[in-house]
């Protein structure tokens, strides 16, 4: 592949006082082409780093940003049942969570969804090609019930076949895979919420049970703005309420 990012380059070593020595790095001639210096990075170069970050996941918090500090506390209370991952900050607004093993990994993100002072917390699985933008965050995990559906249809090929229908299917939960319960089926899927999602399945409502705000609504579905403009207006209401109260009381 072409490399097209962004470096910044350092002028001179003497700003480098408190760098240490690092890996070596061997030269390797870029070439040419139409004019233009060109870089081929192959399989084999990545692979070892792809096997390193594999057991990492992703997150981001919608509307907070969380000190190291607080996140520290926040995944030892919360991700007790795993070994404490690694926890990397990253300065463009997300963290990423290197777990000791795939399985650790796995078991966080099937235990989910999470919150982090009400506020949705994100995960998903580290990718090599990853590139955060938070103002395009529109594809989001979102746990969806399918409310009647037989048991006999809950194989994860058949399960994977209907949340296609809704977006990436990603994993089933723990009481769906084990069938403790057999009302509904509970399925983690990656959603694009800023387009529209399929209400029903077979004539029964499907429901998006999870990553909501506190009004019980989807990140961006505008319903937010809605419900704090309601609740401000009843506020001033009930201010206005009780100032009435307070002035009859005076003149009595």
């Amino acid at each position: 592949m072409a490399a097209k990012e962004k470096f910044e380059p350092i002028e001179g070593l003497g700003n480098n006082h408190g760098s240490q020595m690092g890996k070596p790095l061997t030269y390797v001639p870029p070439s040419m082409r139409d004019g233009k210096l060109v870089v081929k990075i192959v399989a084999d170069d990545i692979k070892s780093h792809e096997e390193l970050w594999n057991s990492a996941l992703i997150g981001y918090i919608l509307g907070d940003t969380p000190y190291a500090r607080s996140m520290d506390n926040y995944v030892t209370t919360v991700w007790n049942f795993v070994a404490k991952p690694k926890i990397l900050y990253h300065e463009e607004g997300y963290y990423i969570f290197k777990f000791q093993t795939i399985e650790d990994r796995d078991l966080v993100l099937h235990t989910g969804p999470y919150t982090y002072h009400k506020k949705p917390f994100l995960l998903k699985n580290w990718e090599i090609d990853f590139y955060f933008d938070p103002e395009c965050l529109s594809t989001i995990p979102l746990w969806v019930k399918f409310p009647g559906l037989p048991a006999g249809y809950w194989s994860p090929e058949a399960l994977s076949k209907l949340v296609s229908g809704v977006g990436k299917p990603l994993y089933t939960d723990k009481i769906t895979a084990e069938m403790e319960k057999i009302s509904y089926a509970k399925v983690l899927v990656e959603a694009d919420v800023s387009q529209p999602l399929p209400q029903c399945f077979n004539n029964r409502k499907l429901k998006k049970d999870q990553y909501k705000n506190k009004g019980g609504t989807l990140p961006g579905s505008g319903q937010e703005e809605k419900d704090k403009k309601k609740k401000e207006e009843s506020s001033m209401a009930s201010k206005s309420d009780r100032q009435r109260t307070a002035e009859a009381t005076r003149w009595r």
